[in-house]
């Protein structure tokens, strides 16, 4: 995966150029690194974060990760180091270190392909990336089995859970990926910047839980996505019944278990229907951050999924 300062990803036996603004026809992933007009380009990723830095010390940490062999450069974007207030962003203006149109030039600059990791969840960075404000939003927090909000944590602390199928949260995403694919449309692969991939956080709504599967999300939100799949599935609230061994008279009572009490084999489809659930939830939501970008133009380069296994 890539992280911040100092990690290192390898792919491949060597280190091929960087497209350093000269863009390949056709660019896909491959399993030995990029596949750029039928060319193999092997992945050497370094990963640096430019809002951490003084503008002025970019040139020197991109020089110096170029001579130790780097040819790609994994770049997160959180947003809520550009969020300045709901709807307002700071892409340099205020702060240099938000410049991140100058940064990425400089790596095209240095032949460097960058790799964009866009989240929205990023999983090393305070607050998973998503602005305070959202986090203590009671519409966005994800809820437990008994109703009350989870609590992540990342090196620096800990932070409400958001639940990534919050009505709430996906608006407001929406609004900082309009002002984001302003910024980034220009240095995307096709449109001849360096700009060679960009990865989307999948793990968003349960935080490493598919295995604990008691533990969340029970949003509203997602219990009315949990409820629309179980209609497209059983099409009908009796065929539901007739499996569950219940009663429920329409699908939107129908209500997940929050903990296991199965006694016998035949109590077990409603448990193992939210299982399953919350795996495709997961995908589900990597499924709409990608057609979220495809909306906004943020397309050209191949999109790398990090979802669970």
């Amino acid at each position: 995966a890539l992280g911040g300062a100092g990690c290192v990803v390898a792919l491949g036996a060597s280190a091929g150029a960087g497209c350093g603004g000269a863009p390949p026809k056709v660019i896909t992933a491959g399993t030995s690194g990029l596949v750029m007009d039928d060319r193999i380009v092997p992945l050497y990723c370094g990963g640096l974060d430019y809002w951490s830095y003084d503008p002025s010390l970019w040139e020197t940490l991109l020089e110096r990760l170029s001579r130790i062999g780097i040819n790609t450069l994994g770049v997160s974007v959180p947003w809520s180091e550009h969020e300045t207030a709901p709807g307002q962003y700071d892409f340099g203006d205020i702060d240099p270190r938000k410049d991140i149109n100058s940064f990425i030039e400089l790596a095209a600059g240095r032949q460097l392909n960058v790799m964009l990791r866009l989240g929205p969840l990023l999983p090393t960075i305070s607050g998973c990336g998503i602005p305070t404000r959202l986090l203590f939003d009671q519409r966005v927090a994800a809820r437990s089995a008994r109703d009350t909000v989870p609590v992540g944590h990342t090196p620096d602390g800990q932070f409400p859970q958001p639940s990534i199928h919050s009505a709430t949260l996906i608006q407001e995403m929406a609004g900082w990926l309009d002002q984001l694919a302003v910024r980034l449309t220009p240095m995307m692969n096709n449109s001849g910047g360096p700009v060679v991939a960009v990865m989307i956080e999948g793990a968003l709504s349960f935080f490493g839980s598919l295995g604990y599967p008691y533990a969340a999300d029970y949003h509203p939100d997602t219990l009315a996505l949990y409820r629309g799949r179980l209609a497209e599935r059983y099409g009908t609230i009796e065929s539901l019944n007739r499996v569950y061994g219940t009663s429920y008279q329409d699908f939107g009572l129908v209500e997940p278990p929050r903990e296991f009490l199965a006694q016998r084999l035949d109590n077990l489809p409603p448990y193992l229907e939210w299982v399953d659930f919350r795996r495709w939830a997961e995908n589900h939501s990597l499924d709409k951050i990608e057609q979220m970008l495809a909306e906004r133009e943020i397309t050209g380069v191949p999109i790398i999924r990090k979802a669970p296994m």
